[in-house]
């Protein structure tokens, strides 16, 4: 029993020793990490994916697919394989996207019993060429194909499929199921078509219709079937009844242009007056569009008196010096009346000058309106406007000019130049002089004088230039204006003005600025209306320009200055 334990301690220390002897440790080892690799996604055009990271012979796990317009996704590659999702990863990859193009219909909508052409794609894809031409389809009888359009109203015209769209695409026919016609009229050699009716009776404003080209066979039937006819103008007759005097000879002309206006007619004991229609002296710029028959008005000539003849060998007195020799440049009264006529917004027509007295009316020309006064109640809104046109046209949009009469020094004259587009509409229907709270005695015409002109592009105008300004001299401001996208233009509307060169800039009396159409304007001033405003000669002039603003207060133009023009009167 002893030798059995000392022979167990014997051993116990034996394995003690070879422990030390042989480097053992008993001190516990840390973990060792697995090895990691990276899935990368290049998903070809579509959303984006991100990476991920995978433990070794660890499987992946399929991201959420990801999209891209046009296309439908099919699964992941390894290279020219599908990935399979259950292998485990043993390195980096890089997965490739497959797409698959999707196609989207083109849903054409008929009348019932319509048949469609064949070449008219019914479907398309993001990567089909762009799609602009469609044949017309084949509609039943009595139906008239009108177009292609986008929308169940029809209002909207088909175009195109622009290569790169999506989505499902519906086309609609628009079509009358009435019984219509092609007919193709001629004017000269132009051909012209038009869609009738059956049954119509097919009309040209201003032209005879023929059946035959050389315009003998007068048309008369109402359509049946596609037609061709030729168009021939219409004569108008234009009789002369000279109420006594001398024969003057009818004028045939075409219809919708002007008659001549004949030589005047004579009259023993009486000057002629003028042509009249219907007891209105006649406008021979106006279109003859009917038969009709001028008048012919005549006055009186005054007996002479014997006892004081008129001595045609009298020699005529030269003018004096300094006085004008010719009627250039002398004012012609159009209208007056001395005790004035009030204006107001219940009665501001003030005269209608015909456009018969405009016809002697060129560009630069002047009128001349004289105020007697305004409503002093009111100052800040009497104003004087002359537009171009006739009564009818007081609230349309023609050419107007507009000034601003309160607190002035009374009589005040305005000059207002004649420019091309209110000649236009002058000489067509000529103008009239109405206002609100101001008092208008007397309108006048005055012929341009021959000016030399400087151009200046400094916004600021020297001292030096307006004091040498004369009165008969002009002065012009060019700006050019601008329309914000989508809003309605102003035409007409004050935008400026011009003003004394001083810290202050005091608006100038009469240098009221306003624009009749969008981009380059003019605004012409009368020199004497402008150089005796306070300091003028003294300090010179800028402009002011400011943008119009509607109703609601909002900007909807701009104007930008772009230089002055100086007309100076050559002597």
């Amino acid at each position: 029993m002893k030798k059995k334990t000392m022979m167990g301690r014997l051993s116990s220390l034996l394995f003690a020793l070879a422990l030390v002897w042989g480097g053992v440790s008993c001190t516990p080892q840390a973990p060792v990490d697995p090895t990691k690799y990276t899935i990368t996604f290049d998903s070809q055009g579509g959303s984006e994916v991100a990476a991920q990271e995978v433990a070794e012979n660890v499987a992946a796990t399929a991201p959420e697919a990801p999209t891209k317009d046009g296309y439908t996704f099919v699964e992941w590659l390894n290279g020219e394989t599908a990935y399979d999702w259950t292998s485990p990863v043993t390195g980096n990859l890089t997965l490739t996207a497959k797409w698959a193009v999707e196609k989207y219909t083109i849903d054409y909508k008929l009348p019932e019993g319509s048949t469609n052409d064949e070449s008219n794609l019914v479907e398309y894809t993001i990567e089909s060429e762009t799609i602009s031409e469609l044949k017309d389809p084949k509609l039943p009888e009595g139906f008239t194909f009108l177009g292609w359009y986008t929308d169940e109203n029809c209002t909207e015209e088909f175009v195109s499929i622009e290569k790169g769209s999506t989505g499902d695409v519906v086309i609609y026919a628009k079509y009358t199921d009435k019984q219509t016609f092609t007919v193709t009229y001629y004017i000269g050699d132009k051909a012209n078509t038009k869609l009738e009716e059956k049954d119509a009776v097919f009309k040209l404003t201003g032209y005879d219709l023929f059946t035959d080209k050389e315009c003998t066979k007068a048309y008369k039937d109402p359509i049946t079937s596609d037609t061709t006819l030729y168009a021939k103008v219409k004569k108008m007759t234009v009789k002369f009844d000279s109420d006594g005097g001398s024969a003057v000879a009818d004028a045939e002309v075409d219809y919708n242009t002007v008659v001549a206006k004949p030589t005047d007619p004579t009259k023993a004991e009486n000057t002629f007056q003028g042509w009249t229609l219907d007891g209105k002296a006649y406008d021979f710029s106006a279109k003859v569009t009917k038969n009709i028959t001028l008048k012919a008005t005549w006055k009186a000539n005054a007996a002479e008196d014997p006892e004081d003849p008129a001595d045609p060998e009298e020699p005529t007195t030269p003018p004096a010096s300094g006085e004008e020799d010719t009627e250039k440049n002398q004012a012609k009264v159009l209208w007056e009346n001395e005790a004035g006529v009030e204006v107001s917004w219940s009665s501001n027509v003030v005269c209608n000058i015909s456009a018969e007295n405009c016809s002697s009316f060129n560009v630069d020309d002047e009128i001349l309106i004289t105020v007697i006064g305004c409503d002093p109640a009111a100052v800040d809104d009497a104003q004087v406007v002359l537009k171009a046109g006739d009564w009818s046209d007081l609230w349309n949009d023609n050419v107007n000019y507009t000034h601003m009469v309160g607190e002035k020094e009374f009589p005040y004259v305005i000059t207002i130049a004649i420019t091309d587009d209110m000649l236009t509409v002058m000489k067509e229907k000529g103008f009239f002089v109405s206002g609100t709270k101001s008092t208008v005695s007397k309108v006048e015409y005055k012929t341009a004088l021959s000016y030399e002109t400087t151009e200046y592009t400094d916004k600021a105008l020297p001292a030096t230039i307006v004091s040498e300004l004369k009165d008969d001299d002009k002065v012009t401001v060019v700006y050019n204006v601008t329309q914000k996208e989508g809003e309605d233009p102003l035409i007409g509307y004050g935008i400026g003005s011009i003003v004394v060169n001083t810290e202050g800039w005091p608006n100038v009396d009469g240098g009221s600025i306003k624009h009749t159409q969008i981009g380059e304007n003019e605004s012409t001033f009368s020199a004497s209306a402008l150089k005796n405003a306070e300091g003028a000669t003294e300090f010179g002039f800028n402009v002011n320009l400011w943008g119009g603003h509607d109703e609601s207060s909002v900007n909807v133009i701009e104007a930008e200055f772009k230089k002055w023009i100086i007309h100076k009167v050559i002597e």
